[in-house]
């Protein structure tokens, strides 16, 4: 435990308060060897050790740590994803946990002097314990597992707790409120339907004047609606509610929403969910009471200070699921300056000791605060790269843990598409501006407004732009928010449902529109007095709230996000020894790409002959002389030349790499008639068989940097070269394109098992070995080579478990093969240099994994530039870390 107790008078508890005998709950001695018992499945927050998220899930993790260091927690337990996992394979509860819940439930019952298990009524003057029953996986998914509060009450608790309370309203409220989530999360009933018959029953009393509500009453007109839907109701034995729950909320680890979340996000469906229970505290009893959600910086824009929304007299659920609209909390603080004030010092203190933007979950009871959960936040791409840069200049993060805190995805984000200015300007000018909500997650996007997600999916899925449109989200609606360019609520504020699950999927969102009004089964949608129909194009601003009707046409960004320049800067100073190469066919492609960070350009010849229009001219030459003895190009010497100059000039003489035309792979496929060239000019079809046709490429490229002052000679670099008698004979080659013209240094692109093979041999004759990454990974599979060029459909066949290892990843055995062998050409031959071709699509670990293996040189495509040079800055840093760690250890 910390030596100070967070907060101030107003928040320190009594010695009878539940947040102050959390942390001297223990069910029984221990010291932190006993707390990996593996036969152990139920954990006081106290006993949980806050390090082992995998057993722990976030959310009891971050419980677990909140109580360790004095933070005012409503006590609680933790059942562990090892009984997840047990739940998952037998389908059942695991027989030993009951024993364990009849256990804790009874030290949770003597900590907090309140009674869950008792069947009679309880004493006069004693309150009933309520808990409440919460997901918390390993990995956040916010909002995609069930949830289950007030759990325990029944009518004879509910008398008690009216009785505790003052108000039997409230406790009539407390049971409806159960009962809604009881009866659709366990049950699978209509929950809206059971609440609202509670509902019902509760004005007829109030109509009938009746001085007291009918809990017995109350009790059957929900159990009759839950029997008329499933069959079923509500047990009344508080354990079987607890039993019942907790299998609900292990089984919703697999529904739909959940399952596809993890797709998405890339998590394994293994990891299973641990199951939080913990005593319930209550926003809406008595004042003042509320709850809230509270991030320690903006999780929009990145900007510093504590941001969130307090829910007077509400509960945390509806908070999170925007049912209802919350206050700033800037204008809760100005009402309870003195509590709100202790809040925002736990929440920057909490900041400092886990060096990371937080999402805080609380709840106020007759003034009394509590911490409910505590979680890495969730973050927009442009927020996430200002955190990571505003955390390293703030000393809080070193420069590796500011590179890991964006990731390659976020940083493509950040030069997402926006509103062209004029058309923009012309929008706001003419009227267009429809509706005006919550700025919820940044971004600009427009397409067809649709009204349910079903429906988003399918539209979507025709290749058309949607913008869902939904009075509110829930988890339901997960599947429509993926598909949907851009989201609109009508309910809910910036920490809703909509608003994390857009920030988290990097969806443009507005949310509490209140002006608009949405009719799913009509198929339209109003504002104001004007109705409009599904299918209506609409163009939103996730940073102003604005959202537009039409289309408003969207431009491609060149600048940056605050606090990118940082991090590329950090990222370069630590990869200083590396040199990134962007690829560009025009002149505006190459002076694009070197403003993006490029140390240089390559160039695919074929590229540039299909852009041009000339690779007819070679075809033609080909046809032509395809019976001649001797096939002479040097009619296209010029004409390539002058197709590279341009670029040559735009780049300014920066290093350029140039691959050249490949027929084995069929590169001119649809321009060249390979089979009927290969009768009369077999050589073709070799790597170094048709010496006219790489003379030609050689002298233009050698003329073309002639002309270009200062330019250093360009890399002439030939695909399938796995020997190294076949590069001197390419060397031979050049020596004769080269004769009267500029220079150029010609080497192997190694893209064969072969290649591998005989890498320390080429590398003795090269000054730069250059590998083929996305080749070398097709020879070793044999899929198609455009299976690497996508995420699908590859990421559906790992997901389905038909391969022990992603072969994009660099983890295979035949990635650790090409690895060794690199490992000897820089043993062998450490004067030769190892530059390597990153293919589209490959994934950014391959990068580091090829860093690791001694690459210095780097060729990709424009877009992944800035990607390149964070996640290179990220394996020199760890590589940095590698190294030191075994250096002090050997000083010790």
């Amino acid at each position: 435990m910390h030596s100070t107790t967070p907060g101030s008078s107003s928040t320190k508890t009594s010695s009878r308060s539940l947040a102050g005998l959390e942390s001297l709950w223990r069910i029984e001695a221990s010291d932190p060897g006993e707390r990996v018992d593996s036969s152990k499945l139920v954990y006081s927050f106290g006993e949980a050790d806050p390090a082992d998220v995998a057993l722990f899930g976030g959310k009891g993790s971050g419980l677990a740590q909140l109580v360790e260091g004095g933070y005012p927690v409503p006590p609680g337990f933790i059942i562990t994803t090892a009984a997840c996992r047990e739940f998952m394979q037998a389908g059942s509860l695991p027989t030993a946990l009951d024993s364990h819940l009849e256990r804790y439930v009874e030290a949770l019952e003597e900590v907090t002097f309140a009674s869950f298990r008792a069947t009679e009524e309880l004493a006069e003057g004693a309150a009933p314990l309520l808990v409440s029953v919460r997901s918390g996986a390993p990995v956040s998914m916010p909002g995609m597992m069930d949830t289950v509060l007030n759990l325990g009450i029944n009518p004879r608790r509910a008398l008690a707790l009216a009785a505790a309370s003052g108000s039997p309203h409230f406790a009539a409220e407390v049971m409806i409120r159960f009962r809604r989530m009881y009866a659709e999360i366990v049950l699978d009933a209509d929950g809206d339907e059971v609440a609202e018959r509670g509902s019902e029953f509760v004005a007829d009393s109030c109509a009938a004047r009746s001085e007291a509500v009918s809990f017995d009453g109350l009790w059957s007109a929900m159990a009759d609606a839950e029997i008329a839907d499933v069959g079923a109701a509500v047990p009344e034995d508080p354990m079987e509610q607890l039993r019942g729950a907790v299998a609900a909320v292990f089984g919703s680890w697999n529904t739909r929403r959940a399952a596809t979340y993890r797709r998405v996000n890339g998590i394994s469906d293994s990891l299973g969910t641990a199951v939080v229970v913990q005593a319930m505290v209550f926003g809406n009893l008595g004042s003042p009471s509320g709850s809230g959600v509270a991030f320690t910086r903006n999780p929009t824009t990145g900007e510093p200070g504590l941001y969130g929304e307090y829910l007077e007299g509400g509960q945390g659920e509806e908070v999170v699921a925007g049912t209802r609209t919350p206050e700033p909390l800037e204008e809760a603080a100005r009402r309870l300056p003195e509590l709100f004030g202790d809040f925002e010092r736990m929440a920057l203190q909490l900041e400092q000791q886990r060096r990371d933007v937080l999402d805080l979950e609380f709840t106020v009871e007759r003034g009394r605060l509590y911490l409910l959960q505590v979680r890495s936040a969730k973050r927009t791409p442009n927020a996430s790269v200002r955190i990571a840069a505003d955390l390293l200049a703030e000393g809080m993060a070193s420069p590796l843990a500011a590179l890991r805190g964006v990731t390659p995805e976020q940083i493509r984000d950040v030069e997402r598409p926006r509103f062209a200015p004029a058309a923009l300007a012309d929008a706001k000018a003419s009227g267009r501006l429809l509706v005006r909500g919550i700025a919820a997650s940044l971004g600009h996007a427009h397409g067809a407004a649709v009204l349910d997600p079903d429906r988003a999916e399918a539209v979507a899925g025709g290749g058309q732009n949607v913008i869902l449109l939904r009075e509110t989200t829930s988890p339901f609606d997960l599947h429509g928010m993926i598909a949907s360019t851009g989201i609109v609520t009508a309910r809910g504020g910036a920490t809703s449902h909509a608003a994390v699950v857009a920030r988290a999927l990097g969806r443009p969102a507005v949310v509490g529109c209140a002006d608009l009004d949405i009719d799913s089964e009509g198929h339209t949608f109003t504002v104001g007095s004007r109705r409009f129909a599904e299918g209506t194009g609409l163009s939103v601003d996730g940073g102003t709230g604005d959202v537009f009707e039409g289309i408003v046409p969207l431009t491609q960004p060149a600048s940056s996000s605050t606090g990118l320049g940082d991090l590329l800067r950090i990222a370069r100073e630590a990869a200083e020894g590396c040199r990134i190469l962007g690829l560009c066919t025009t002149p505006d492609q190459a002076a694009q790409t070197l403003a993006r960070g490029a140390d240089g350009i390559g160039i695919r010849l074929i590229d540039l002959l299909v852009a041009s229009g000339a690779i007819k001219l070679l075809t033609d030459e080909l046809s032509a002389q395809r019976h001649r003895d001797r096939v002479d190009l040097s009619r296209l010497d010029s004409v390539l030349a002058e197709l590279l100059i341009p670029v040559f000039e735009a780049a300014g003489g920066v290093p350029t790499v140039v691959r050249a035309l490949d027929l084995i792979d069929g590169d001119a496929g649809e321009f060249l008639d390979l089979e009927s060239l290969l009768v009369p000019q077999p050589g073709v079809g070799l790597p170094v068989g048709l010496d006219e046709l790489l003379r030609f490429q050689m002298a233009a490229l050698a003329h073309a940097a002639g002309r270009i002052r200062d330019m250093p000679p360009p890399h002439f670099v030939v695909r399938h070269i796995a020997d190294p008698r076949e590069l001197a004979a390419l060397k031979q080659v050049a020596e004769l394109a080269q004769q009267g013209r500029g220079a150029l240094d010609v080497g192997a692109l190694v893209s064969t098992p072969l290649g591998v093979e005989k890498a320390a041999e080429l590398a003795q004759c090269s000054r730069v070995l250059w590998l083929d990454a996305h080749r070398l990974m097709v020879s070793s599979s044999g899929y198609p080579a455009g299976v690497f060029t996508s995420a699908e459909p590859l990421d559906e066949y790992m997901r389905k478990g038909r391969l022990a290892e992603d072969p994009r990843l660099g983890q295979d055995t035949w990635q650790q093969r090409i690895f060794a062998s690199l490992g000897s050409v820089r043993a062998g031959v450490p004067d030769c240099q190892i530059g390597v071709r990153i293919g589209r699509a490959q994934s950014p670990e391959l990068l580091g994994a090829y860093y690791r293996a001694g690459a210095r040189i780097f060729i990709l495509e424009p877009e992944d530039l800035w990607v390149a040079i964070v996640e290179l800055g990220k394996a020199a840093l760890q590589q940095a870390c590698d190294v030191e760690v075994p250096a002090a250890a050997t000083a010790v």
